[in-house]
């Protein structure tokens, strides 16, 4: 007797590849590798496969290297800052698919992929952040970066200031890879790709220096100093990149949270900690303590713990801005214009509803439109407006208002 079996689809097969990472089940939002039928993670990220394998130039499984360097980004994931795993690529592309309508000057496919592998480099730069991992990460990333055994990582006491690394070493790490492949992409493609990638953030002015004799070194970067310089984003020049950096800036609701910073616990220490930045260590504790008590914990408590110790005073804007935040969707783009839909988080704890946290809860809405303003189009700014309580604003003209009140008279 023969045993029959099941034929999968490439985009099930994928997504198999992608779950053999226990963490990534979990970046879909799912309970220990079991989705429910209507899970929306686990919908946008068989459309966001199915639009790669119909726009890939070459067999769908040569492209699996790159889903495994996914797949390690997955792994190593920070849980100090918002997400950067899977889930935030797979959203990323998903913008792209619907920015990309009606532009002929760029290639989906290319556009698709450079969304998808952004963010890679995070992979890398957590590199020893836990010593007692550091062997075991650079046997993994050796095939992806290239082997070099003596990188220590990061100094951890810069760790969050020089994040921006993590498009250099993403844009080495994609080009090792496509170096090793060259049928995915042609030539001029693959430079477009990385070099989206390694500018994807350089849209601010503020300077910013990295030194390997001083800063601690990496697998890709071990010997030269890398510099952040401001890079415009000029659509009729570099097309991928203006909708790449205009992607990326478009994912900043609560999906971007992991479970642990999505506690009403957590986010109500750091708003507490908002207002009491000068207060001791024992009642810090002493009000974490109680807030756990009060709200329970969600999620893992020892990330919890660390994500209480690692908290500062200006913490709350950052995971609070994307807390409230239940959706964003394009409702309308035609290049010159974006209009966003934007449906709020309704808490059951009014300490923390929209209303009492305004100015915080628009956080990232300035921090967008800080990143619009390194976007041309046609010599021109993108128009953009926020569908936001029953009413549509400017974006600039949403951020000028002081309070809830005021906004919605």
């Amino acid at each position: 007797m023969f045993k029959s079996f099941h034929r999968q689809s490439p985009v099930e097969t994928i997504l198999q590849i992608l779950w053999s990472e226990p963490k990534v089940s979990r970046q879909a939002g799912c309970d220990k590798a079991k989705c429910l039928e209507l899970n929306t993670r686990l919908a946008m990220w068989r459309t966001v496969i199915r639009r790669i394998h119909a726009t890939n130039s070459v067999g769908w499984d040569e492209y699996i290297p790159l889903w495994q360097a996914l797949k390690l980004q997955a792994r190593y994931n920070s849980s100090l800052f918002s997400s950067h795993g899977i889930n935030h690529s797979m959203c990323i592309a998903y913008y792209m698919c619907i920015l990309m309508k009606d532009i002929e000057a760029l290639s989906m496919n290319v556009a698709l992929w450079a969304a998808l592998l952004h963010d890679v480099g995070y992979s890398e730069y957590e590199l020893c952040q836990r010593p007692e991992n550091c062997d075991e990460m650079k046997g993994r990333l050796t095939p992806f970066v290239g082997e070099h055994d003596s990188a220590t990582g990061i100094r951890s006491d810069i760790y969050r200031n020089n994040k921006f690394l993590h498009a250099k070493l993403g844009a080495n790490m994609v080009q090792h890879l496509l170096r090793t492949s060259p049928r995915l992409f042609k030539p001029n493609d693959v430079q477009r790709i990385v070099n989206a990638i390694s500018d994807h953030n350089a849209d601010s002015p503020a300077p910013t220096r990295y030194d390997p004799s001083q800063d601690g070194t990496f697998m890709s970067i071990h010997n030269y100093c890398v510099e952040r310089k401001y890079c415009p984003a000029i659509f009729e020049e570099r097309p991928l990149l203006t909708l790449l950096r205009l992607a990326d800036n478009l994912d900043i609701s609560r999906s971007r949270l992991t479970i642990e910073q999505q506690s009403p616990a957590l986010v109500s220490y750091q708003r507490w900690l908002h207002k009491h930045g000068d207060a001791s260590d024992v009642s810090k504790r002493t009000e974490w303590e109680r807030l756990c008590g009060l709200f329970g914990l969600i999620g893992n408590k020892m990330l919890a713990d660390m994500l209480f110790e690692k908290s500062t005073p200006d913490e709350f804007k950052f995971t609070y801005s994307c807390w409230i935040l239940q959706w964003v969707t394009v409702g309308d783009w035609t290049m010159s214009r974006l209009v966003l839909n934007v449906e709020l988080y309704r808490p059951s704890i009014g300490s923390l509803s929209f209303e009492n946290n305004f100015k915080e809860g628009l956080f990232q809405f300035h921090r967008l439109y800080s990143a619009l303003q390194s976007i041309r189009v046609k010599g021109a700014l993108i128009d953009v407006w926020v569908n936001i309580v029953g009413k549509q604003y400017r974006l600039e003209q949403l951020l000028e208002f002081e309070n809830y009140t005021e906004m919605i008279k």
